[in-house]
Order: structure tokens, then C-alpha cells, then sequence
């Protein structure tokens, strides 16, 4: 798979080629590198390396306004993504929520506890540049824990490199079903940024997603913000998104940080 090109690529192509060859010849294989993802809510059309495995931590707080007295949403998430073939890969996921409520009944303050698990499967249709958009798709299968409900996502992986910075989109549907609801919620959604590597450690960019449930299309959530990417080793990299809310549905703040460590 092609790498991302960087804007100091060109005058160190030589070099780097010179010191690839000589790691191969020393190694006799070339690395196993962690999946670096520039955006903490946008997939890229890449999957794990066969065989590879990676955990990933995620941290994300969101608020309902920046009063001092705002609700608080805390969100911690453990990932486990492991590389089937090379165009394959599955991750099991458990997401733990602490929420600090509004005092009312009707949301009340809950202590950091287990909220979803959640399994999902990605598949990457072709190699990255071989095609005019580099597509992929994922589908995810998640249950809230201690109740019966149950949500289903597929989303639709589109990228594309255009010099050197990279685009990239998820259009998604979601239905959320189960004993405990007496029909299906159906949503619609999108994930979508654009990142430059300014160094070969380093990528910035910006991100926007949000969410409508279909039923009620005029309550968009939406929010946008910038994101920042460090991979200071092949088998390590750090992701981080601060995002405004830009509807009325929307928390006014939501920001994530992502790390993944190649196992």
C-alpha cells in the first residue's frame, strides 16, 4: 500500500529510499506499522496488516455548553483490532461511560461504568492509488450493556490522496432495534476531514461529523473542529479532535484523543 505522501518527501525520497533498502537487507522483511489514523471520528481506507494486532484507548469529553455548570459526558473506549488478511480486519470494542447529568431526574449523574461492547469488520476493496477513490466499507454490530437494545452500522470508506494531503469520507446508516424499543430508530450520518502530513511524524487536519435520526430529520447534530496527528514510531500514534457543536442538537464541545499501539 503506498504511504501518504509529506511535504518533505521530495527532497528526502533518495535518502529514505537508500535507508529502506538497507533496513530490508539487514531485516530481511520490512516492518509491521500500526494503522496511524489522522481523524478520531473518519476511517481511512486502510486495514491492519495480516496477522498484526493493535490496541487502541480512546478518550472523549463532551459538553452541553461552556457554562461552568454544563452537563459532562466522559467516554472511555478500549479497541482491539486485529489484521485477518490484508484487506480484512476485526475489532472488538468496550466503551465505558461517566455522564455528571443535569441534577434532574430525568438525567441523572452516572459513575464511570461499561455502556456498549461492540464488534466490527472492516474490508478494503483495493490497494491505496490503484483506483480513482480508495474504497472500503465496515459494518459494526454493538449492544448496550444491561439492556436489550441493539444498533447496526454500515458505513461506506472513501479516500482519496491529492498531493500531499489526503481526503476522506464515511456516509453511514444506522438502525437501533431490540425488545426494549417498540420499533427500529433509524439514522443517517457522516464522518468526513481532509489532513496534510507537514512531516512524516506529523499531520494536521479538520473533521466534521454528525447525525440525524430519520425520523425527526430537522434535529441534525453536527460538529466540526481541527485534528492532530503524531506517530513518533511505526508502532505508536496519537490522534486528537476538538470539535464545535454547529447545530442546536449538538453538544457545543466534543473532543476526542485516540492512541494506538501496535502489539
Amino acid at each position: 500500500m503506498p504511504p501518504r505522501r509529506s511535504l518533505l518527501a521530495a527532497p528526502v525520497a533518495p535518502v529514505a529510499a537508500g535507508l529502506a533498502a538497507a533496513g530490508v537487507l539487514v531485516a530481511g522483511a520490512a516492518p509491521a506499522a500500526a494503522e496511524r489514523r489522522p481523524f478520531t471520528r473518519t476511517l481511512e481506507a486502510l486495514t491492519q496488516g495480516d496477522g498484526d494486532t493493535e490496541v487502541t484507548l480512546g478518550s472523549a469529553q463532551r459538553r452541553a455548553s461552556l457554562g461552568r455548570s454544563s452537563p459532562e459526558r466522559f467516554e472511555l473506549t478500549l479497541g482491539l483490532v486485529h489484521g485477518v488478511t490484508d484487506r480484512l480486519d476485526l475489532a472488538l470494542t468496550h466503551a465505558f461511560v461517566q455522564d455528571s447529568g443535569d441534577g434532574t431526574s430525568v438525567s441523572p449523574a452516572r459513575a464511570l461504568s461499561l455502556d456498549e461492547v461492540g464488534l466490527r469488520a472492516r474490508y478494503r476493496f483495493a490497494e491505496r492509488g490503484d483506483l480513482v477513490v480508495d474504497p472500503a466499507a465496515a459494518v459494526e454490530l454493538s449492544r448496550r450493556f444491561a439492556t436489550r437494545l441493539f444498533r447496526a452500522e454500515a458505513r461506506a470508506v472513501l479516500g482519496r490522496d491529492v498531493g500531499v494531503a489526503t481526503v476522506a469520507l464515511n456516509p453511514l446508516f444506522a438502525v437501533t432495534f431490540g425488545p426494549d424499543l417498540t420499533r427500529p430508530v433509524l439514522e443517517a450520518g457522516w464522518a468526513g476531514g481532509v489532513t496534510v502530513d507537514v512531516r512524516p511524524t506529523l499531520a494536521v487536519g479538520a473533521e466534521s461529523w454528525g447525525r440525524l435520526d430519520l425520523d425527526a430529520a430537522d434535529r441534525v447534530a453536527a460538529w466540526a473542529g481541527p485534528t492532530l496527528s503524531w506517530a513518533p514510531t511505526l508502532a505508536l500514534w496519537v490522534t486528537a479532535s476538538a470539535g464545535v457543536g454547529l447545530t442546536a442538537s449538538a453538544d457545543r464541545v466534543d473532543a476526542r484523543l485516540l492512541v494506538g499501539l501496535l502489539l
